[in-house]
């Protein structure tokens, strides 16, 4: 299986359409419409968002993986932000990441395209730099300068069983 798409929710639809588009170079497959109980898959999308679900503008975008970023604004019930836009500690999804070959270019356009920096530039293995930002609605968004399993290499054998080791004699 492959990660098919996430969905975010935004303040905006049309500058998170400009945002998402122009700092992650995703490709628009269907621009901003409405949905309301009167459009097509009113059942489906009453299902999926239950009751309170009335209206809601959406479009879809892809990545060059054809990897989907679906994103919503919702109009009624009206939207609410949480306090605090990064709710780790919530059972959830915390964060969306891309991939980019020039890290420091792609903070640069993210924050000229209304986004902000959470952290500093780590190098989290030789090479392999990550950064926390999030969009304009306050969404977390993490930047990596690599694909994941080279930010994260798998362990071996050894690394496996020295780590249980120090775990079995932790408790």
């Amino acid at each position: 299986m492959n990660v098919n798409h996430i969905g975010v929710t935004v303040g905006d639809l049309d500058e998170a359409i400009e945002f998402y588009s122009a700092v992650f170079e995703l490709r628009i497959l269907v621009g901003a419409e409405t949905a309301t109980r009167e459009t097509a898959g009113a059942d489906r999308r009453r299902e999926v968002f239950g009751e309170r679900w009335r209206e809601m503008r959406i479009a879809h975008l892809a990545d060059d993986n054809d990897t989907g970023v679906e994103l919503f604004q919702f109009i009624d019930p009206e939207m609410t932000a949480p306090q605090e836009h990064f709710d780790y500690w919530r059972i959830g999804f915390s964060h969306l990441a891309f991939t980019t070959p020039d890290l420091d270019s792609t903070l640069a356009t993210l924050e000229a395209h209304g986004g902000s920096v959470r952290t500093g530039i780590h190098e989290v293995e030789p090479g392999r730099r990550i950064s926390y930002c999030k969009d304009p609605w306050g969404n977390p968004i993490e930047l990596s300068s690599a694909p994941y399993p080279a930010v994260h290499p798998p362990a071996t054998a050894g690394e496996r069983a020295a780590a249980q080791d120090v775990a079995d004699h932790e408790h």
